[in-house]
């Protein structure tokens, strides 16, 4: 076995309140910070081997739909350029092959690149044998491009502090899994990739005349989190992560051009949670740039939640999640 081959498995993560819009495209510094739960049963896979057998770098991707193929244009522009900026910082030449699986869809609302970056970091930096603190590791991994990434590398309930430079953007860790005992179910409305990326979607928010509002209510919606957090106040935490929900989809709707992420099914779900609450039945819905509705729920009501929408038109399947721990190194490899 090679030296220079690691392989890691990171969690996906959902966020409460949202990443949306950078001050730095090449740094990855967004315009606010970002507080989410990590996920314990989607995640990605991710070998990386560096090595003088490989005459160019090599990046092979997959998922829970699709089989194994090489990536292409900006897929595969962030992984060489994450490849070469930690290939720098460890003085390796060699190229590198990388093998990457999602048990998930990817692209389609469900933070892959979150959990995909995040393993790719972390597979890198033990095949290299950069040691480095879990606070740098998240910086190295937001570096990559995906700034949710940089969550992935905690478990439980997770910060990213928006920082003014690279090295003030970092994130850390609220409460580990443990705190409190909460439950993600995600109604998969549609599994294919969206047809607007969430670059694009960045790249657009600062023409929403709503952006403005959003980056003034975000600054209190963290703070109640945090408050909701603390004290374990589940229906202030449904609330805000609504309201931040509506506040990220206001603006994707109305940048130019406007960018509408949801389909009918989303549609239907968001009304149906709210008649399900006010028979007694509580979860909160959330979505990141997809029409996949992320339910935030006590684990309590889990059952409840699965079986009723087992059957909802339009979902055409259910992932139930729990909170999870961060990125780890693993010894199973995938090639």
């Amino acid at each position: 076995m090679s030296k220079l081959k690691a392989s890691a498995i990171a969690p996906s993560n959902i966020a409460f309140s949202k990443y949306w819009g950078k001050i730095d495209d090449e740094l990855t510094l967004p315009l606010n910070d970002s507080i989410s739960m990590t996920l314990d049963t989607i995640f990605t896979h991710t070998t990386v081997e560096f090595g003088p057998q490989y005459a160019k770098n090599e990046v092979w991707l997959s998922d829970s739909k699709t089989k194994a193929t090489l990536a292409k244009d900006q897929k595969q522009a962030r992984v060489l350029q994450q490849l070469k900026r930690l290939r720098r910082l460890a003085g390796v030449k060699d190229f590198a092959k990388v093998v990457s699986h999602n048990n998930f869809p990817t692209g389609a609302g469900i933070a892959s690149s979150a959990s995909g970056f995040s393993a790719l970091t972390a597979a890198c930096l033990a095949a290299l044998n950069i040691q480095v603190d879990k606070k740098q590791q998240s910086i190295l991994t937001r570096l990559a491009g995906s700034g949710s990434a940089t969550r992935s590398v905690y478990g439980g309930f997770v910060k990213w502090h928006q920082g003014k430079n690279s090295e003030s953007s970092y994130a850390e860790q609220l409460y580990d899994q443990d705190h409190w005992d909460l439950a993600n179910i995600i109604l998969v409305t549609e599994s294919a990739a969206k047809k607007h990326s969430s670059l694009i979607g960045h790249a657009r928010s600062k023409s929403s005349p709503f952006m403005v509002a959003r980056l003034k209510a975000v600054l209190q919606h963290n703070q109640d989190l945090e408050t909701a957090l603390k004290s374990k106040d589940f229906q202030l935490l449904g609330q805000v992560i609504e309201q931040e929900m509506f506040s990220l989809h206001a603006v994707t709707m109305t940048s130019q051009p406007p960018i509408l992420y949801w389909n009918g099914t989303t549609v239907e779900i968001l009304h149906e949670v709210r008649k399900l609450r006010d028979q007694g039945l509580e979860s909160y819905a959330t979505l990141d740039a997809g029409p996949n509705v992320h339910l935030i729920t006590e684990s309590s009501n889990i059952k409840k939640l699965q079986k009723h929408f087992s059957d909802f038109v339009g979902v055409k399947q259910i992932f139930v999640c729990k909170v999870g721990k961060g990125v780890k190194i693993t010894k199973q490899h995938l090639f």
